[in-house]
């Protein structure tokens, strides 16, 4: 009986659930820690309508892979990844999070989702009678 028991322990133990190690996140109130890192942007629509492919878009292809970090110390930097554009689309500023806002150089996004490898932003601004809504995709690289 003693026998039974002691495999049916064994058993139980190594059949629990083990925890995972990266939770999954699913957010849009990300936090500092959360963000850092290293993106790339890899789609847009504005009014629902997509603006970041090579064919519609109103970007060069030099602006198709610059990379953007949001460093730890709040410092955003911008590089001039691949295609290098002229002159060079780099440059450097400030970042920072509060609930559901991604604030980058001053100006606030709303952040749409955030999942731990893309983060999703949104902007709403008017601009000759019309108000446009621009949604960003950024993949952490």
């Amino acid at each position: 009986m003693k026998q039974f028991l002691y495999a049916a322990l064994v058993l139980a133990l190594f059949s629990c659930k083990k925890k995972k190690d990266e939770e999954v996140i699913n957010t849009t109130t990300p936090s500092k820690e959360q963000l850092v890192g290293t993106y790339r942007k890899t789609a847009e629509m504005t009014n629902g309508q997509d603006t970041w492919n090579g064919t519609t878009g109103g970007y060069d292809a030099c602006e198709l892979d610059d990379t953007y970090a949001l460093n730890a110390d709040n410092s955003l930097v911008v590089t001039d990844a691949g295609i290098v554009c002229t002159p060079s689309g780099g440059g450097t500023g400030t970042w920072s999070v509060a609930g559901s806002t991604l604030t980058l150089e001053g100006i606030p996004f709303a952040i749409v989702g955030f999942n731990g490898s893309s983060l999703t932003v949104r902007s709403t601004f008017p601009f000759n009678g019309q108000t446009y809504t621009i949604d960003e995709t950024y993949t952490r690289q």
